[in-house]
């Protein structure tokens, strides 16, 4: 278990749901985006709930969001479906107008980075620290052997997807942070916004091992 996020989940605060929001509308926008199988009312609703959910809960979704829209735009195939998901985004933005002016409220006058900002080097060590449980080195080899899983072609474009998806999280979050000083020290918890895609990395790799190799005799 990461110590670092049980601190957090049995506290009352919002990030344990909204992990699950951002989880389960990326798993709707999947489906939705690369399956064949015939879509049915219950998917966009999940899509459009979860997506304008992940913002209520907690703003820094937007992130997730903003990922999706890159992925969509520049890597996801251009299928039947591909302008009712843009316009399912586009209602999400509808859907949150209304909470916007608090958004933009707390970020402007109840959000001050300017005393501890991390620098990039820092930011980096910080997340994975944190997101390694401590070690690093444990993760450096899921993230090798997540790498190797790619060399097979079963489910190879799933696995494509969940490291994009990851990658331009985390990348966008150290890009805004270097920018204007996003995630201070104090507030490392922000990361948490992109746990979710690096844990289906992680479990990428995890899957990589046989159980073979851990028997003994």
């Amino acid at each position: 278990l990461n110590v670092f996020w049980v601190e957090y989940y049995h506290e009352i605060r919002m990030y344990s749901m909204q992990i699950m929001f951002i989880m389960m509308m990326i798993w709707h926008y999947y489906f939705l985006g690369q399956s064949n199988r015939a879509s049915r009312w219950y998917h966009w609703f999940g899509l459009i709930f979860s997506a304008t959910a992940s913002l209520y809960t907690q703003p820094f979704s937007f992130f997730v969001h903003v990922a999706i829209g890159l992925y969509h735009v520049l890597f996801a195939p251009k299928k039947y479906r591909w302008l009712k998901i843009t316009l399912a985004f586009v209602l999400v933005g509808l859907l949150y107008l209304p909470w916007l002016p608090t958004t933009y409220t707390g970020l402007t006058t109840k959000f001050d980075t300017s005393t501890d900002p991390m620098l990039f080097q820092t930011a980096v060590q910080v997340f994975v620290r944190l997101l390694s449980n401590g070690m690093p080195l444990l993760m450096l080899g899921l993230v090798v052997l997540a790498v190797m899983q790619l060399r097979h072609r079963a489910h190879r474009r799933q696995m494509l997807f969940a490291w994009i998806m990851a990658g331009l999280i985390v990348v966008l979050l150290l890009i805004t942070n270097e920018t204007i000083g996003l995630i201070p020290m104090r507030r490392a918890r922000y990361f948490f916004v992109a746990w979710g895609m690096w844990s289906v990395v992680m479990g990428i790799g995890l899957a990589y091992i046989r159980y073979q190799w851990l028997a003994v005799g």
